[in-house]
Parts: C-alpha cells; sequence; structure tokens
C-alpha cells in the first residue's frame, strides 16, 4: 500500500507532486521495512553522552565512532588507550553500567583496521564495542532445547550401549551372527527369526553395559567439569546436546554459555575443567585396561581386530609397552573391556581438544593464543581430518559435525583482548599435543611385523 502511494505520487507529477511529500511517504515505507533487530540500537545521543561521561583522556581517548559491520545495532569507539587494558575496562564498564543500567553491554576488542596490535607505546591497539543487551547476552534456555538434550541424551545411551555390544559381540552364537549375513531372502530371514527365539541376549546386555556405562560416565564428568568451573565464576551454561557416534559412542557434546564470559582465563578455565575432567577418568580406565590385558590368558577378555591399535601413535605405543608388540601386532589382540571403554572415551577427548571453533580445544586456543591463531590452526586441522591424517575413519564424520555445529569462534566474551598468563599458554601447548598424538595414526616397524610373523 505504501509503495502504490509512492508510486501514485510520481505519477501524478506536477505540483501534486512534491519533494517534501515524496521524501514523507519513502520514510514511512523504511519504518515499515526496517527489520527488528533495527528497533532497539544504540542512538546517536547515547553514543555522545558516553563519550562525553565515560571515555577521556585518563582512560579511553576517542577519535572516531563508527557503526559496527558484524552486529546490527553496535557502535565502535575507535581510538587511545591510555592504560592497561583491563584496567581501563573496568572503568569503562562501570560508568556504561551507572548511565544505562541493563541496556548496553560494552565489550574491549581489537581494532579490526590496525595494521599492528601495538602502538609505538606498546599499548594495544583497541576498541570499544557498545551493542544492545538484547544483542550482546546469548538467549535463555527454552523448553525446546530442554527436550532436545534429553532426546540427545537418550539416544547417546543407546550409542554407548551399541559400543558395548559390539565389544562383546563374540559371546553372540555364530549361526545367528551367519543367519543376521545371509538374511537376504524369506526363508534365511525365517530361519534368523527362530534362531533369535530361543536365544537369551541377557548374557551379552550384563556384559556391555559396564563398557556402556563408562563411556557414558566419562562424558558425565566432563559436563560435570564445565559445570563446576562456569559455577566458581558466575556464569551460566545452557543444557548439554550429546553427539552421539556408532564407532567411539560419543562425539562429545555442545555446551553454550548463556552468560557473557568475563575474560579469556575464564573461557580457558572452563574450557579446560572439562578436558581435565573427561581425560583424568578416559586415563584411568584405559591405564586400568592395559594392566588388566598384561596377561592374556587371563578371563573375561575380549577380542578385537589390532588395527584399533594402529589408529593412535600416544594409545598404540602404550598399548604395545604394556601388552607387548607380538601380541599387538597379531589380527586380534585380546584385552580388558574396561581398555576398550578407555580408548574411546580417550580418543573422545582428545577430538574435542581439536583447536577449531567453539570445540574445547578452540576456546582454549582462543584464550591462550588469540582468534587469529585459531584461525591459522584450525585450517590445518581441516586439513588434517580431511585427509585423514587425523582420527583415522573418524575424521569424516567428526569434520562434518564440527563443519555444521561448532566452526564459529566463540563470540559471547566480553574482554577479547587480555590473554592468559604463561602457565595457562603452555598447558594449552601440552593439550594440543596430546590430542595430536592420539589422533595420530602410527605405522607399524619392520621389528613389529617379524615379531608378528615369528
Amino acid at each position: 500500500e505504501q509503495i502504490a502511494k509512492i508510486v501514485n505520487e510520481v505519477k501524478q507529477g506536477g505540483e501534486k507532486s512534491s519533494e517534501e511529500s515524496l521524501r514523507k511517504e519513502f520514510e514511512k515505507l523504511v519504518d515499515l521495512l526496517k527489520p527488528e533487530e533495527l528497533e532497539e540500537q544504540v542512538s546517536r545521543e547515547d553514543c555522545k553522552a558516553i563519550k562525553d561521561k565515560v571515555f577521556g583522556a585518563e582512560t579511553f581517548w576517542v577519535t572516531e565512532t563508527v557503526p559496527n559491520d558484524d552486529i546490527i545495532g553496535g557502535m565502535l569507539f575507535k581510538g587511545n588507550l591510555r592504560g592497561e587494558v583491563d584496567e581501563v575496562y573496568t572503568k569503562v564498564e562501570e560508568k556504561i553500567k551507572s548511565l544505562f543500567p541493563d541496556k548496553y553491554e560494552v565489550l574491549v576488542i581489537e581494532d579490526p583496521d590496525a595494521d599492528t596490535f601495538e602502538d609505538i607505546k606498546g599499548r594495544e591497539k583497541v576498541c570499544f564495542l557498545l551493542l544492545p543487551a538484547q544483542a550482546a547476552i546469548p538467549p535463555e534456555t527454552t523448553k525446546t532445547q530442554i527436550a532436545l538434550s534429553i532426546l540427545l541424551g537418550g539416544i547417546g545411551i543407546l550409542s554407548c550401549l551399541q559400543v558395548g555390544i559390539g565389544a562383546e559381540l563374540f559371546m553372540v552364537p555364530k549361526e545367528i551372527l551367519d543367519a543376521t549375513i545371509q538374511s537376504g531372502t524369506p526363508e534365511n530371514q525365517e530361519n534368523l527369526q527362530n534362531l533369535l527365539l530361543n536365544y537369551d541376549p541377557v548374557p551379552l546386555l550384563e556384559a556391555a553395559w559396564p563398557i556402556s556405562a563408562a563411556i557414558f560416565g566419562t562424558q558425565v564428568a566432563h559436563d560435570v567439569g564445565h559445570r563446576i568451573v562456569a559455577a566458581t565464576k558466575g556464569l551460566k551454561l545452557g543444557p548439554s546436546y550429546l553427539i552421539p557416534n556408532g564407532q567411539i559412542g560419543l562425539f562429545g557434546s555442545i555446551t553454550q554459555f548463556k552468560s557473557l564470559c568475563k575474560t579469556r582465563t575464564d573461557m580457558f578455565d572452563i574450557a579446560y575443567g572439562g578436558l581435565a575432567a573427561s581425560g583424568a577418568v578416559a586415563s584411568a580406565l584405559f591405564l586400568y585396561g592395559l594392566i588388566l590385558s598384561m596377561d592374556q590368558s587371563a578371563p573375561n577378555l575380549v577380542p578385537v581386530p589390532s588395527v584399533l591399535f594402529q589408529g593412535s601413535v600416544l594409545l598404540g605405543s602404550l598399548a604395545k609397552t604394556f601388552i607387548g608388540s607380538s601380541a599387538v601386532m597379531k589380527s586380534q589382540v585380546m584385552v580388558h573391556p574396561t581398555l576398550v571403554a578407555g580408548w574411546c572415551s580417550m580418543v573422545c577427548t582428545a577430538l574435542n581438544a581439536l583447536p577449531i571453533g567453539s570445540l574445547d580445544g578452540g576456546r582454549i586456543v582462543q584464550s591462550a593464543y588469540g582468534k587469529s591463531a585459531l584461525s591459522i590452526s584450525a585450517i590445518l586441522t581441516y586439513a588434517g581430518l580431511g585427509f585423514g591424517l587425523l582420527g583415522s575413519t573418524l575424521s569424516l564424520p567428526f569434520g562434518l559435525y564440527v563443519l555444521f555445529c561448532q566452526r564459529i569462534p566463540e563470540q559471547y566474551l566480553k574482554n577479547h583482548v587480555t590473554g592468559v598468563n604463561t602457565n595457562r599458554a603452555l598447558f594449552a601447548a601440552a593439550l594440543l599435543l596430546f590430542s595430536i598424538s592420539t589422533l595420530l595414526p602410527m605405522a607399524p616397524t619392520d621389528l613389529d611385523i617379524m615379531q608378528a610373523i615369528i
């Protein structure tokens, strides 16, 4: 209707069509077409008040105020820093909160247009990004998200049970396995049904559930680790969305921030808390399983293909040390079920420690070394996954999962500039080394081949 009015004005022409009337009609049209996210944005009047009352010669000297290109409605305050980033940011945030309670959030970020990160005095070149509160703060958890979390949790339990059953598959009678493979004809299907009627699956489930529970329990420890650290820092996390996988049970979980993370140190600690918890449980399971597998004639051992031990430099080397190279190089290796659970959990932890997007490893690298380092490491990691150099047969499904669900770096952070201390940076490097050595496949040596033949 509004467009029709404007067209009619133009067609009539002459005295009836004036520049003023066209301008008014066009402004009405713009208001009608204005997206919802622009209805509440940073106003010029508020920007002027903040520039005059918040920033100054003792904190941050503003030279330019420009709209932000990344987030609609935000404003960038560019200028020169007049002190330490942490101290200046604290003062600026307090003053803005006193002027506009609950209306705006202010973030400190690296100057996107700066050629270098530091000025001639060695101070960081930063900007202050002012955002409407509804654009800066993560959205609240909805009932749909809770329902999805519960649904994925149930599917995750089933996928862990599948891994446990797969590890104990030797308990299924051979005739049932053969009938399952040959069940393409009606006669074979009827034969399979008759065999299944006389088969009791309870012993198989009783043997499989400890493996399944160990894998699922490791993931529970991972999520609890995140939440304990977040609670100590006064931050909220959303529900965990488990990612099922048929080979190792779980690919981990997606856990979102539901409040603005204050510093890169806080983000590092929360991400590391989950990896440390799951890594500790997985390591204990794996080492305990190795010890119980040292005696190849011990009862309760299950056969696994030897190719499993070729899929990891770190885990395969430990297996050779404890079990022996000759045993590991056979077509099938007898191991304790706990080792299977520990192996799957260690690989899951290593996958989540990869430096990509908002994975725990991505958050840790972003915290320790910055977004530029995360971008470079993510490209290298994608290449490793794409060529199958990391994760072996898991590389393609995990790479697709990350590409669709976890590729974007963490955005809900107040102070994007101040990094972590040296100890945390060293921990980040050690974590990357663990991840790569766990996911990098190992090649058999000549000695291994000779021992297997003998």
